[in-house]
């Protein structure tokens, strides 16, 4: 069985995810453990509770999600064209949604 490479989307969507948590631990430290830094509810619980299952749910969630996606396009589920659009329009509401959640946090 020959298994494909990564797409390159699924990469940037990987390392946009473990950016933004490691920013998040790391402002969680710098800021006496304040969990209410994370606008994600659910998410916020989480970090409260501990930083350590906060970081992996954080990164089994979006592991489980992008090999889902790779799984399907390396067995022909979905077209790799179409993967790739799901991986941009993943890639884009995940900037937006975490731009958002920044304006949110720091001006309300």
């Amino acid at each position: 069985m020959r298994i494909s490479r990564l797409l390159r989307e699924t990469w940037i969507l990987f390392s946009i995810g473990m950016i933004d948590l490691m920013l998040t631990l790391i402002l969680f430290f710098a800021c006496g453990s304040d969990p209410f830094l994370e606008a994600n509810g659910m998410a916020r619980r989480l970090l409260a509770t501990s930083p350590f299952l906060f970081a992996g749910v954080k990164i089994f969630s979006l592991i489980l999600c992008l090999a889902v996606i790779e799984f399907a396009r390396q067995k022909d589920l979905v077209k790799e064209r179409v993967a790739r659009r799901y991986l941009k329009i993943g890639i884009a509401a995940y900037l937006s949604l975490y731009a958002l959640f920044v304006i949110k946090v720091n001006l309300f």
